[in-house]
């Protein structure tokens, strides 16, 4: 048996405010991925048309109605871990509204691309899921704290014990964040070529093709392609231009399950710099995301350009939202 979210005023707050009116959903489409024949109405501030208010009356009415029908096992699982109905209801409204996307297709913004909403394949529709996964966790971070209640099971920092290492070479930002990353995981011998772990082997044509490219550019998904092959699993995915809301919930989602994350930062010359990397200099740079504080409010992150530049710091944290506007904007996250 499932277990019924009960739609209270909480909920619709937690709706408008905490979500921000992300997942107003005109009811046309059908849940599980089985789309009507309109497609669904997404406004709010991930998408493009976010002049249209939300429709808070429809979108409760879609978690009640569908949360008898079919409730998934997460929703039985997370009301034992103790979270609130509220929190429930937007991570349900979450899910259920991005596998419509992934199907139906709308038109987006922001996190989600035109091309990605109307795209039905394997990759797109687990990355739209994790969008909507990590949506789901930071609002229900922010409707715990506004109904006062925080779950047991969501705590509202943790650092992963990852070890930074530094880059080998000036372009291996992208193998040295991997490295970090698979040696945490303790992923032992690449799954694709049974190469032992290392700067070197992540940099060759069978993973991240470092090497041959003088670069991980986040549009050749080479760094995401390298862990998913040393892993033998799809489980990584990259989000290009994530909202502040995303990289948040990335965060608290990911390394609640011990799972260190990715970002490829741009600074630009002459603009914000952080770790006291050269303000001169437009730097495109792979990091690694290990931990968060304040319910994802605060992120911190290992770099591995400690061996490029003097002054630069193993690990530093900064404001996620203000991170993310600043940084994550021209590339993205991995996670």
């Amino acid at each position: 048996m499932g277990v019924h979210v009960m739609v209270n005023h909480s909920f619709r707050r937690a709706l408008t405010v905490a979500m921000g009116g992300l997942l107003c959903v005109t009811l046309t489409a059908g849940i599980g991925g089985q789309a009507a024949a309109a497609a669904p109405r997404l406004t709010g501030p991930v998408f493009a048309a976010a002049a249209d208010e939300p429709d808070v009356d429809e979108t409760v009415a879609l978690v009640d109605d569908v949360v008898e029908e079919d409730t998934p096992d997460w929703v039985e699982a997370d009301a034992e871990a103790g979270y609130s109905a509220s929190a429930l209801g937007i991570r349900f409204v979450g899910e259920s509204a991005f596998q419509a996307v992934s199907t139906a297709g709308v038109t987006g913004g922001g996190d989600v691309s035109v091309a990605e909403a109307a795209s039905t394949t394997a990759e797109t529709t687990l990355r739209l899921k994790k969008i909507a996964s990590a949506l789901a966790d930071a609002a229900r971070a922010d409707a715990e704290e506004a109904d006062g209640t925080v779950s047991a099971a969501a705590a509202t920092s943790k650092k992963l014990s990852l070890k930074q290492y530094g880059q080998a070479k000036g372009y291996w930002c992208g193998p040295a964040s991997g490295f970090m990353m698979l040696k945490f995981l303790k992923a032992g011998k690449s799954k694709y070529n049974d190469a032992k772990l290392s700067q070197k082997a992540l940099a060759t044509s069978a993973h991240m093709s470092t090497e041959a490219n003088h670069g991980t550019a986040w549009d050749s998904k080479k760094f995401t392609t390298g862990l998913n092959r040393w892993r033998g699993n799809s489980f990584y995915v990259q989000v290009k231009k994530p909202s502040a809301a995303t990289t948040r919930g990335a965060f608290t989602m990911s390394i609640r399950n011990n799972v260190p994350i990715a970002g490829d930062t741009v600074e630009f010359s002459g603009g914000a710099h952080y770790n006291n990397h050269p303000r001169n200099k437009t730097i495109g740079h792979w990091i690694v995301g290990y931990g968060h504080a304040n319910n994802g409010k605060t992120a911190f992150w290992a770099d591995p350009s400690t061996t490029v530049w003097r002054g630069v710091s193993a690990k530093f944290s900064y404001s996620t939202n203000s991170f993310s506007s600043k940084f994550l904007q021209s590339n993205g996250i991995v996670y």
